[in-house]
């Protein structure tokens, strides 16, 4: 072995020339180095562009009337509003004040549209610290989603990509915790409704289902503004066009929400008013405020609302598995029309009542329908209502969206006579959101029904009506 390397040595040493492999080196040495030294000119170059870049947008940000104008308009907005608990509390008042218009707006836009195209070529950290805020807020402050995000979601596009690639950065630095990522976004946010927790249901589950439940709480608000105006989202903003008021064809743009008990008297308030003008009161059964607080409480139903400048015009809920007591398939036998049922697979769908000013937008229908497909999305495969005989308004509104007289003649209910109402959604499907049109997305939810295993409800069972 010796020897052949002794060869070998002899070998290079009579037949290669040792200046050629010098110069070699020293050509691959140089070009080594004059390769590091570009890439660290380059890299310097680089840094040198980029501060100078968001160095140019802090100044248009700091110099520009129209956009200093809006922040400081969302900036009052949201110290006003933080501390509210359901965005129906939001005030806008600012709007009319600080006369914000349209074209303001898309100057604010802009801004952040061009943040959009070099994302690339920035670091994201320390966009992250320096416009956070004046991004987050804008995005949060519901009069901005409902004039601006949800009218022209498509070709806002940029806008929600940029948030969700956004939120990642904080929910990296929350050591990927969903819920201090929750106390991190409420402080841009006007009300902390949409990020509420409610530890106490949560403290219930087990290990498993905290884990589901981070999971879809995380999912949920990494994606909270492409959900609210997204037309795939069973909550958000909605387009209701006119039905019977000639007076004006401009369609109406309404928010549905999930309501809490924050809501509750404005939703005894509202009821009230509404028995008040009935031509026939006989044909409601008011709710009591026990009732709705219940039902609000209750994991197992799930009440909606529709809010119009800063109202609550109309409400509705569903109760999912209700008690057997009150359970209405038991009042009409073993009718032939009734689909076929058990505790577990059935849904009752409770008060539901608009205000009469915004009478013949199709309000009824619209929550009717959404709470049907919400509860099939609770695992409910038929729906219950009764209605008074002689309430013509309802019984029409009951068969446009498919239920069908189970009962031979009328029943005995909550004082008076009623007939009894069914609706099979065993094949119900999604519809699209637009034109007040929509699809029950069943990842975007805030109840607790889906995870806790408890069989019974809490929810005493009352009325129906119009």
């Amino acid at each position: 072995m010796r020897e052949f390397f002794d060869r070998a040595f002899e070998y290079i040493v009579n037949n290669i020339n040792t200046e050629w492999v010098a110069a070699y080196i020293t050509l691959a040495l140089t070009l080594v180095s004059s390769f590091i030294v570009q890439a660290i000119a380059q890299k310097s170059t680089n840094k040198i562009s980029r501060s100078d870049f968001v160095y140019r947008i802090n100044e248009d940000f700091s110099t520009n009337e129209k956009i200093l104008k809006v922040y400081d308009w969302i900036e009052k907005c949201r110290r006003k509003n933080m501390n509210i608990l359901n965005y129906r509390s939001f005030n806008p008042a600012f709007s009319k004040n600080a006369k914000i218009g349209f074209s303001d707006l898309d100057t604010y836009i802009n801004l952040f549209e061009s943040v959009f195209v070099i994302r690339g070529s920035l670091k994201k950290k320390h966009l992250d610290k320096l416009f956070q805020q004046r991004f987050l807020t804008f995005m949060h402050n519901p009069y901005v989603q409902k004039t601006v995000l949800f009218p022209c979601f498509k070709s806002n596009n940029n806008l929600f990509s940029l948030y969700k690639k956004w939120i990642k950065m904080p929910y990296r630095r929350c050591h990927y915790s969903s819920f201090r990522l929750a106390e991190y976004l409420k402080e841009y946010t006007c009300g902390i409704y949409e990020y509420a927790l409610d530890m106490d249901r949560y403290n219930k589950l087990n290990w498993l289902r905290k884990i589901c439940y981070r999971w879809k709480k995380n999912h949920y608000i990494k994606k909270y503004v492409w959900n609210l105006c997204n037309p795939n989202c069973k909550y958000g903003y909605f387009w209701l066009p006119q039905d019977n008021k000639a007076s004006s064809n401009k369609p109406l743009a309404v928010r549905i929400i999930r309501s809490n008990i924050s809501d509750l008297d404005d939703i005894i308030s509202l009821q009230e008013k509404i028995k008040e003008h009935m031509k026939n009161p006989e044909h409601y059964q008011s709710s009591t405020k026990d009732e709705l607080q219940t039902a609000l409480l209750d994991p197992f139903c799930i009440p909606i609302q529709i809010d119009i400048n800063n109202r609550i015009v109309a409400f509705a809920y569903v109760i999912l598995k209700p008690n057997e007591e009150y359970r209405l398939s038991l009042l009409v036998g073993n009718e032939k029309k009734a689909p076929k049922r058990t505790a577990a697979s059935e849904a009752v769908l409770e008060t539901v009542f608009v205000d009469e000013e915004y009478r013949g937008y199709g309000m009824q229908n619209l929550l009717i329908d959404i709470l049907c497909r919400m509860a099939k999305c609770q695992g409910a495969k038929s729906i219950w209502a009764v209605i008074h005989p002689e309430n013509h308004f309802s019984f029409n509104n009951f068969i446009k969206n498919g239920f069908e007289k189970v009962n031979s003649s009328p029943v005995k209910k909550y004082d008076n006579v009623r007939d009894v109402y069914c609706r099979d959604i065993t094949h119900l499907r999604m519809k699209d959101r637009g034109d007040a049109r929509y699809c029950v997305y069943p990842g975007f939810t805030h109840d607790f029904s889906h995870l806790l295993r408890s069989d019974t409800p809490i929810v005493s069972f009352h009325s129906f009506t119009d």
